[in-house]
């Protein structure tokens, strides 16, 4: 019995099979180009982020110690608590790996910390800010974890509320302290301010192109036995109602003198809804 070989046959499927060997090989070949592509794309999207990264280098953080300052600043401004999520309990607890994650994302870049109105700045919340920056650099050695923190302000404004200023921090002895949750860090706040450099402006810029003016709001808020406020000067000013407030934006940013707590608050309160009502910032007051 004899076999009959097709020979065309065999040729046609040793054709299919080399096909199928180099389809093989090829789609092996296209992952590994593939991979090799993403390798190279991740490398360069690295390589890009990295420069981004360092344009953003050396920015400037602002927060200020109430809400209303913080409404005042640019640039959608926090205050100290919001910023640096620290709660007004006595204890503070470390923060959660989400928000902690979060806080170093949203600072990434910053050098500089700038924080206004610090008159109302308690020695406690100094110490809470500094341990709070440890926490989110890891670096537990330097003070702030190693940011520079400028404290702006005039000490003759409202003082901290139920709390410790931080130039009666500088007075005040360290036994003298009520033992709370909040002794570590009013110790730690107190520390701190004395380690910073003080400069007094002395050039009043809002009103400098009214020499006069400048020299009367100096001889207000300088007033000794020696320099008293005389009816002359009170004179030169105008006596500021509710109704200017609330009225005449030119008033909501002049210089003002109070006699009370009360009295600036009647005075701001107006100011704050208009500047909320203007910007469509929500402020709580």
């Amino acid at each position: 019995m004899e076999t009959t070989i097709d020979y065309k046959r065999l040729y046609e499927l040793s054709i299919i099979e080399k096909e199928k060997i180099l389809t093989d090989n090829q789609k092996k070949q296209e992952k590994i180009n593939e991979q090799m592509f993403l390798l190279r794309k991740t490398k360069e999207d690295n390589i890009e982020k990295e420069k981004k990264w360092k344009r953003v280098n050396n920015l400037i953080a602002t927060c200020a110690t109430t809400g209303a300052a913080a409404a005042m600043m640019e640039n959608y401004c926090r205050t100290v608590h919001g910023y640096f999520c620290i709660n007004i309990s006595s204890d503070m607890k470390d923060l959660t790996n989400i928000n902690l994650q979060n806080i170093r994302i949203r600072m990434y870049g910053t050098n500089i910390i700038i924080i206004d109105e610090l008159s109302m700045m308690s020695t406690t919340i100094l110490g809470k800010v500094s341990r709070r920056l440890q926490e989110i650099t890891g670096n537990d050695k330097q003070a702030f974890g190693g940011y520079s923190i400028y404290l702006f302000g005039d000490f003759c404004q409202l003082p901290a509320v139920r709390s410790e200023s931080l130039h009666h921090g500088v007075m005040n002895d360290y036994d003298k302290i009520k033992n709370t949750g909040s002794l570590n860090y009013t110790i730690a706040g107190r520390k701190l301010f004395k380690q910073f450099h003080v400069n007094f402006l002395n050039k009043l810029k809002r009103s400098e192109k009214d020499p006069v003016l400048c020299e009367d709001i100096q001889k207000i808020s300088n007033v000794n036995t020696l320099f008293p406020i005389t009816n002359e000067i009170l004179k030169r000013f105008k006596e500021i109602n509710i109704s200017d407030m609330t009225n005449h934006e030119k008033f909501q940013m002049a210089p003002i003198a109070v006699t009370s707590n009360a009295e600036r608050y009647s005075l701001l309160r107006p100011a704050l809804i208009y500047h909320s009502l203007k910007n469509g910032t929500r402020i709580v007051y």
